[in-house]
């Protein structure tokens, strides 16, 4: 395995005091079917049957939205303001907040949530993943945006994209969203993953260190090797001595929880995997309908600005983040069933395209 410089090795772990949602990859890449719930998806299949939807009964046929927001430190500078926690942190050193800009995630959440403000059948629920899992469980839009959620996410971004860890967490709360629901009313629900990132994973691992070659931003199928900026951390790891919450170990070092050292970790073969995993949920539940979409955060021209102190940022070069985090995006939203889009910057997202029609037609008058 490549070792990196100190200099490489204290940017990745600057970037924040957190860590990603514990995913072990037994959850992450299992498929997980109840027995009562396989013949109860079968059952549920006569509610397709039952032509448009009745005036009056919108309510009856529920659209779910979870918004999976991605939480690192280098959105701070993609995507600003923001804050690692701590006035001397990365962040506040060098891409000191203006005081009066909110970041274009959040804008969009925001403007997703007043859009749909009179909606009685949508539901939303947004999630990141860094330390842990934070966030709430589907509530109706209907009841606004809470303030601390918009906060959270602009001030207490962690480090590491974790990728796989966090659709992972989306595969398992739509499964115990779904498990929780009657088959009648799965069947006429839709749910949606909207994942907001960047795109490229970090840190990247591989359980193959010997590999005659690995995969590049120029040739981005098959297998990558160990992210410049990982060191020793993908070769080493207790899963055991990992606090779920904290995403540090008993030595107060940052972790990945559920990550063993020495095996694959955010390869971007298994989060396409695992993308398909989700879309493949409507099948297994006999849910109405179940896609991933993707939605790339992104500036150019503020990582141009940031110029040599950002080549580390990523765990790739500077000049390939742009290119690689748009190859995986894409690709998974090719894998969830869903679309993806890539705005000029942030502040230009728009979320006015995620479909929130139910999965029948209401019938006309």
């Amino acid at each position: 395995m490549k070792t990196t410089s100190a200099a490489v090795l204290m940017v990745w772990f600057c970037l924040g005091v957190g860590c990603s949602l514990p995913v072990s990859q037994q959850d992450v890449l299992s498929e997980v079917k109840q027995a009562s719930d396989a013949g109860q998806a079968e059952d549920a299949g006569q509610v397709e049957d039952a032509g448009c939807i009745p005036p009056g009964s919108l309510n009856d046929w529920p659209v779910k939205v979870l918004f999976l927001v991605e939480s690192r430190g280098s959105l701070c500078v993609l995507d600003p303001p923001g804050s690692t926690g701590g006035a001397n942190s990365f962040c506040q050193t060098f891409f000191p907040a203006d005081g009066g800009t909110v970041p274009g995630r959040v804008k969009a959440l925001q403007q997703f949530w007043a859009t749909h403000a009179a909606a009685t059948n949508l539901w939303a629920s947004v999630t990141w993943w860094n330390p842990g899992e934070r966030g709430f469980s589907f509530r109706p839009v209907s009841g606004g945006l809470p303030a601390a959620t918009g906060a959270e996410l602009t001030n207490a971004l962690g480090k590491s994209g974790d990728l796989e860890g966090a659709l992972g967490l989306a595969k398992q709360r739509l499964e115990a969203e779904m498990q929780a629901t009657s088959p009648a009313l799965r069947a006429r629900t839709r749910y949606q993953v909207v994942m907001l990132s960047i795109g490229v994973p970090t840190p990247i691992c591989s359980a193959n260190d010997q590999a005659s070659s690995y995969a590049t931003v120029a040739s981005p199928e098959g297998r990558w090797a160990d992210s410049p900026g990982s060191g020793a951390f993908c070769n080493s790891g207790d899963p055991s001595t990992c606090d779920p919450v904290t995403g540090r170990n008993e030595n107060d070092a940052v972790c990945l929880p559920g990550f063993v050292g020495g095996s694959d970790r955010n390869q971007p073969a298994t989060l396409v995997q695992l993308g398909a995993q989700i879309a493949a949920l409507k099948a297994t539940y006999g849910a109405g309908a179940v896609s991933l979409h993707t939605r790339m955060l992104f500036d150019q021209s503020k990582l141009d600005a940031c110029g040599p102190f950002c080549n580390d940022v990523f765990g790739v070069p500077s000049r390939d983040a742009a290119t690689f985090g748009e190859y995986v995006l894409r690709a998974l939203a090719t894998a969830g069933g869903g679309t993806f889009d890539r705005p000029p910057s942030p502040q230009q997202l728009d979320l006015s395209d995620i479909e929130v029609a139910p999965v029948r037609e209401v019938c006309r008058p």
